[in-house]
């Protein structure tokens, strides 16, 4: 009779939770889905945290600042930032360079990447590098210039120069008529910005066309000037000094070395020959300019050369180019490098084509390195073959050649972003990609460098390193509007920045030992940008700019233990580029990291005990807080970190105890 009892009372007890539990206020009822769904917040920001920091574990490289590097880097950021509100309707490496050029060389994120020590320039053609007024300044200021002549015959051949004692026929002296062959009219006609074609411009995205309207450019000012014997010297130094003024300290260039010459009316076309098949001539010249200009400036870490040879060149003539090479690096060990082969990729022969000779050149033992322009393609291998007959191979097929042959560096490579594989055995390997920003937009390769291929190969982690191609023939002139288009449309931070100039040196041909020298040469110059550019930063008024603003922080809740890593979101942060953040979590404080203008990231640290506390920030070392009206819980356990999970979203969260009893009062009134 008890049991009876006790069951009748209870079951009353139940039966009244439930009515009253069933009828309460939706409001109460929902309060823990209100903290499941903060929760979720919570996680999901943890989870976003892993997956930077995998990204960053990727890359490879990503490494702290000290405390003046980090001034530095946000103060860059900053100025990023500036020139994108000055620019975003028509955002400059989106737009054709050609048509933005003096804007970019004017802009003040250009002045400071001017500056910034770029290590080595490590893809450039040494006929094409320096600009085409600098060497008509070098000429008309010298007596060169009662030599120089230039082309006036109604062919691709016209306003070419060159040098002759008695101007041939279809020639003329150019002091004939310095009026109308003065600097700036020959400066019209010998550079490829200069010289476009509607048809190029109306299509700029074909190559083909482009190819069509830079191949003449070579011969207008080029080759043909830097190897008169009188003139190589004056050129090699100018174009270490023009490396120099762009805080470049370094520099690997192909070239052929072949047909140095003299004047000689009775010689053939006017020009006497005095070199050797091997271009002996060249390659002591340019041993003895680079020791001449490394000894008045110590600063300069060096100059090497990469012997080219022509990619549409018959088997016999590779043969002879790998021959070459190996004889040319015996007799000049620290100048002599290695071999490559260049001109359009798409119009020349592909690299199997030569395999019988390269296939010599191992039997023989007498191995040159090989640093191949490849990939320089934007056709899938299925289309685009090889325009000859005896050589159906696609261009992009080249990218396996190029491993296989154990390429040190592959020159463009923008085809490789095709082959994920290729791309997991260049960073295995170690084989840099010397990309070349400004030359893949000029020859239709890239129309928008927000879309270049290289940013996937910088975080991916595959080394890169810049180069400028033929800044000189191509009419950009300088090394820096490679930087800036980089810089301006890759996402670069100043750490980014550091590790494309460091692995220009640790990609290089130098040995070992130059290595270690030149980087201790390039940190120097380093330190003293740093200093330079703190310096900058910290004298600029950033309170006469616009009031900063929070507007939302991310996740809104946390860790009682530990730290919780808290995004503040909002604008014109940039106040705080030389002062310390501080994030006030109720009395709770932390430093906080600018990232952007527009972000600030600040660790929540708890103490144990549940607390929901208000949100202030200090963009000025404590001198004053930006309060909000924003706040923040600590109430939960440490999030571990998952295991093979990507994100919260993707697994369904399990029914709320809410959920449960709701269930249960259910089934006890109704079944």
């Amino acid at each position: 009779m008890k049991v009876k009892m006790v069951a009748m009372f209870s079951y009353s007890i139940l039966h009244i939770s439930c009515v009253v539990f069933m009828t309460l206020p939706l409001e109460i009822l929902g309060k823990e889905s209100t903290e499941t769904k903060e929760y979720f917040k919570y996680k999901f920001s943890v989870q976003r945290n892993e997956l930077e920091e995998k990204e960053t574990e990727l890359c490879g490289y990503q490494k702290s600042l000290s405390k003046n590097e980090t001034i530095v880097d946000n103060y860059l950021e900053y100025l990023k930032w500036e020139e994108f509100q000055a620019t975003k309707d028509a955002f400059r490496p989106a737009r054709p360079v050609q048509d933005y050029l003096q804007e970019i060389k004017g802009s003040k994120v250009y002045e400071v990447l001017k500056k910034f020590p770029k290590g080595g320039n490590m893809h450039i053609h040494q006929n094409h590098v320096i600009s085409k007024k600098k060497m008509l300044d070098l000429i008309f200021n010298s007596p060169l210039i009662h030599t120089l002549c230039v082309n006036v015959e109604d062919s691709y051949k016209k306003w070419r120069l060159g040098f002759y004692n008695t101007a041939p026929a279809g020639w003329v002296k150019v002091t004939s008529n310095l009026a109308l062959y003065s600097k700036e009219n020959l400066l019209k006609h010998i550079t490829m910005i200069n010289t476009l074609s509607p048809e190029s411009i109306a299509n700029p995205t074909d190559s083909g066309l482009r190819w069509k309207d830079l191949g003449p450019m070579f011969g207008m000012a080029g080759t043909n000037l830097v190897l008169y014997q009188n003139y190589t010297r004056m050129h090699l130094q100018a174009m270490f000094e023009s490396a120099l003024e762009e805080n470049v300290q370094y520099l690997e260039a192909r070239v052929s070395g072949l047909g140095m010459y003299v004047l000689n009316d009775s010689a053939k076309d006017g020009h006497q020959m005095v070199d050797n098949e091997d271009g002996d001539i060249w390659f002591r010249t340019a041993t003895e300019e680079v020791n001449k200009f490394q000894s008045k400036n110590p600063a300069f870490i060096g100059y090497k050369e990469i012997i080219s040879g022509w990619r549409k060149s018959n088997p016999d003539a590779m043969d002879k180019n790998l021959k070459r090479a190996f004889r040319l690096r015996k007799k000049f060990p620290n100048m002599v490098k290695g071999i490559d082969l260049i001109a359009e990729e798409d119009a020349g022969y592909s690299l199997l084509f030569f395999i019988d000779e390269f296939a010599d050149m191992y039997a023989r033992k007498e191995l040159v390195p090989l640093y191949l322009h490849n990939a320089e393609t934007n056709w899938p291998k299925d289309l685009m073959t090889s325009l000859h007959p005896l050589d159906p191979v696609s261009t992009l097929d080249n990218v396996y050649e190029a491993i296989i042959l154990g390429a040190k560096r592959v020159g463009h490579g923008l085809g490789f972003i095709k082959h994920p594989y290729l791309m997991q055995l260049l960073k295995d390997r170690k084989i840099a990609v010397e990309v070349n920003p400004v030359s893949n937009m000029l020859l239709g390769y890239v129309t928008d460098q927000r879309q270049h291929p290289a940013v996937t190969y910088i975080r991916y982690g595959i080394p890169v390193v810049l180069g400028a191609d033929d800044p000189g023939t191509m009419g950009y002139d300088e090394f820096t509007v490679d930087w800036y288009e980089a810089f301006m449309a890759w996402g670069l931070r100043l750490s980014d920045l550091r590790t494309l100039a460091l692995n220009s040196l640790r990609y290089s041909t130098m040995t070992s030992d130059e290595k270690s020298s030149a980087e201790v040469k390039y940190n120097q110059t380093w330190n003293t940008f740093i200093t330079e550019m703190r310096t900058e930063a910290c004298s600029r008024d950033f309170t006469s700019t616009t009031e900063p603003a929070i507007h939302s922080i991310f996740p809104n809740e946390g860790a009682t233990t530990g730290f919780t890593a808290v995004r503040v979101f909002g604008r014109n942060f940039q106040r705080s580029i030389c002062q310390r953040i501080i994030c006030r979590f109720g009395d709770r404080e932390s430093n906080g990291q600018y990232i952007y203008n527009s972000l600030i990231k600040c660790n929540a640290k708890g103490d144990g005990t549940m607390a929901t506390e208000k949100f202030s920030i200090s963009l000025n070392s404590g001198m004053n807080f930006i309060t909000t009206n924003l706040t923040f819980a600590f109430m939960h356990q440490q999030e571990k970190k998952a295991e093979g999970k990507t994100s919260g979203c993707q697994h369904e969260s399990p029914l709320s105890m809410t959920s449960y009893i709701l269930l249960a009062c259910y089934l006890f009134l109704f079944i």
